[in-house]
């Protein structure tokens, strides 16, 4: 909810009582807001594209520096994710009136998979290094990788389909129904894959298969309507896969995950969004390896907003301080199939709200759980 502008006027200074409530702080980035179509901050890594940004704590303050000057007619914009997932935007001219833009329409779900290609592993077997990650040659490298149209024309013959590429850098997908196959990513950027989650309007159809991602200190995949196949993400700062709204996750390897000093690295981590499953994937996360921190498997709860319909089935599940933490998931949640290891620390669920468990088995001798 944005508060009353009425104390706004032309002039030098600050607007001390100009607040946004029930906002959401992803990434530290905070509400976002411009003057006139251009940011007051000179500082380049407070202005994410082109909007500069408040927070990131609650009822944050939209402010204009003292050097700034307001004058009747000038424009303020502002822009937050509510807690619900839905972004919204605020346009405030001085001395006139204020228009709330409505929220974007919810965006629509990914692709249905494919059929699988001749690389897939073999239905049930169990992903690893051996049948996952890129499954023909590297024949290109890009050391930027913001994956827009623009760079769709230049770099790939405006082909939609990036194949064997290896990108040394955080690769940013800024159009729809992009496949990236048979890559690599290795980076200590924030993410290796991201796609505008935190704008609040993601792209959509995103397919990501046959890959490697190595390095990044937040996270491996940062991502919504999406369908990720037979990846291996490894050797992680902290997390390595954070989807939020319409991500299938399926035949994947996940290991070493929390290099970090002080991380709790998590092999999927979920905060908000919905309609979410996790298929078929091996999560190899044992206590006391030395120089790595894991805590959790499965992080699921609803902490920046609502979280529905969770599934997580057929995975090879080991490890963890608590394999699986699955909390306040409306819709379904399910926990199906899965075949748990021993290295754990404390135990293998911890869940709160309605959560179906069944066919789950101990790896070592399918005893059922």
């Amino acid at each position: 909810m944005l508060a009353d502008w009425s104390d706004v006027a032309a002039g030098p200074g600050r607007l001390p009582t100009t607040t946004i409530r029930d906002e959401v702080y992803p990434d530290a980035r905070g509400v976002q807001f411009r003057i006139n179509g251009a940011v007051d901050d000179r500082k380049p890594a407070a202005r994410p594209n082109g909007w500069d940004a408040t927070g990131p704590r609650d009822n944050s303050t939209f402010h204009v520096y003292p050097a700034v000057r307001l004058a009747p007619g000038d424009s303020l914009e502002a822009r937050w994710t509510d807690r619900s997932g839905r972004s919204h935007r605020s346009v405030h001219v001085v001395g006139g009136n204020t228009a709330v833009a409505p929220a974007p329409a919810p965006p629509a779900p990914p692709p249905a998979p494919s059929s699988p290609t001749p690389s897939s592993p073999t239905p049930g077997a169990k992903p690893g290094a051996h049948n996952t990650g890129p499954q023909a040659p590297l024949t290109r490298t890009f050391s930027s990788a913001l994956i827009d149209e623009s760079w769709l024309r230049n770099n790939n013959g405006g082909s939609r389909v990036i194949d064997g590429v290896h990108f040394t850098t955080m690769v940013r997908v800024r159009a729809d129904n992009v496949t990236i196959r048979n890559f690599k990513v290795t980076t200590t950027a924030r993410y290796g894959i991201e796609n505008d989650v935190f704008s609040g309007s993601p792209t959509t159809g995103l397919v990501l298969e046959d890959g490697e991602i190595t390095g990044p200190s937040s996270s491996g995949l940062l991502i919504s309507n999406a369908v990720v196949r037979r990846l291996e993400i490894h050797h992680m700062g902290a997390d390595a896969i954070k989807p939020f709204s319409n991500v299938l996750v399926e035949a994947s390897y996940i290991h070493h995950l929390g290099s970090n000093a002080g991380s709790h690295s998590d092999g999927v981590q979920m905060v908000s969004g919905g309609d979410v499953v996790i298929r078929g994937n091996a999560f190899e996360m044992p206590r006391d390896v030395p120089g790595y921190t894991n805590s959790q498997v499965f992080m699921i709860a609803p902490n920046n907003g609502p979280i529905r319909n969770v599934t997580i089935e057929r995975n090879w599940i080991n490890g963890g301080s608590i394999s699986v933490q699955l909390h306040s998931v409306g819709g379904t949640a399910r926990i199906v199939d899965n075949r748990f290891g021993r290295d754990y620390r404390f135990g293998l669920f911890s869940t709160t709200g309605p959560v179906v468990r069944s066919g789950n088995v101990w790896d070592d001798n399918g005893t059922p759980i």
